[in-house]
């Protein structure tokens, strides 16, 4: 209860106060935002992202809750956003607010790139855990735990698919949107060529030795969109 206090009350202070190191560059922008901490001599590091953390670690780490679906910076003046394995852990009720908000943040031409888990992959369903009609109850690979029949402890909240996730976009204020790696309704993976650039995702072929042999496998859905 009162980490929960502590956090909110966290969330609504000005962006001068959060941060855990150096000062914000204001009126250096555009910049880049990534969703999480940043790790030390990573690419997003070298290429001078900001982390948005509600545990921040990096010197250039902010305070920010996203299930909130607050981003307290000025609209229009963030030129890439990545969120890596993320929004799987806020409420799904809450995601048409996120996506809104991080289109207001987006430059003109800005680019989010949105990785998280697809629940078509099969390496996903084989760890997953279901209820007696099938549905998935939870990911123990997704970390937290399952108490009292529900998700807690920071777990996966829910089960992206794609379709959810088209009708989310579809939904929303970002037009230029595109579909790299996902596994279609008829559960087949669709991978198409992903330039990592300065947003690299992890947990893709390219990077992860588990998927490298196993052609056609995959366990990340990528999406790129752009404020047109």
């Amino acid at each position: 209860m009162i980490k929960s206090i502590a956090r909110g009350i966290l969330a609504r202070l000005p962006l001068q106060f959060r941060l855990t190191g150096c000062r914000y560059p204001t009126g250096a922008g555009p910049f880049k935002l990534y969703a999480g901490n940043l790790v030390q001599g990573s690419v997003q590091d070298e290429a001078g992202f900001f982390g948005l953390s509600h545990a921040p670690r990096h010197r250039r780490d902010i305070y920010c809750d996203l299930s909130y679906c607050q981003i307290d910076v000025p609209e229009g003046t963030v030129s890439h956003l990545q969120s890596e394995d993320v929004f799987e852990h806020i409420c799904p009720e809450l995601m048409p607010r996120l996506l809104r908000e991080v289109h207001r943040v987006l430059s003109p031409g800005g680019h989010l790139r949105l990785s998280m888990p697809d629940y078509r992959s099969p390496f996903l369903l084989e760890r997953s855990t279901r209820d007696e009609a099938g549905a998935l109850l939870f990911d123990p690979g997704g970390g937290g735990a399952f108490t009292h029949g529900r998700p807690t402890q920071g777990a996966h909240l829910w089960f992206p698919v794609y379709k959810e996730i088209r009708a989310l976009f579809d939904a929303s204020p970002f037009t230029d949107v595109q579909f790299l790696h996902y596994y279609d309704e008829k559960g087949q993976a669709v991978i198409q060529p992903l330039d990592h650039g300065n947003m690299p995702v992890r947990r893709t072929p390219d990077f992860d030795e588990r998927f490298r042999a196993t052609e056609g496998l995959i366990q990340s859905m990528v999406i790129d969109a752009y404020k047109r």
